[in-house]
């Protein structure tokens, strides 16, 4: 009788999990369960919102550009320069995730779920 209700109880979770929204990727800022965003260094990194992203660009800058505070003041390191800039480098690309691996994915709240 315990196993019965054990398996329901397993059952009734597969279900529920079956049943939420599957993510390709997890976003290393929110740590967010993520199917677009940005894909930095060919995957060492994915970050879901553009704020987060441009946050990442500063402070990537700030560590290698010695003339970083002189920069912001003269107003050349904009927002869109640094999108612009870092894109044309490839450091970062934009892309959709349409496919979900079969071996695992995430949850919205960034969950790892390994299917077996």
């Amino acid at each position: 009788m315990m196993n019965q209700r054990f398996t329901r109880v397993n059952l009734t979770k597969q279900i529920e999990m079956s049943n939420e929204m599957k993510y390709a990727r997890r976003c290393d800022v929110t740590n967010k369960g993520m199917n677009e965003g940005y894909c930095i260094n060919d995957g060492m990194m994915y970050i879901k919102e553009e704020s987060d992203m441009i946050a990442h660009l500063r402070n990537v800058e700030k560590e290698g550009n010695p003339d970083y505070d002189r920069d912001i003041k003269e107003g050349r390191l904009t927002d869109d320069y640094l999108l612009s800039e870092y894109y044309a480098t490839e450091y970062y690309y934009w892309t959709e995730w349409d496919d979900i691996d079969e071996d695992y994915h995430f949850l919205e709240d960034g969950t790892y779920v390994e299917t077996i």
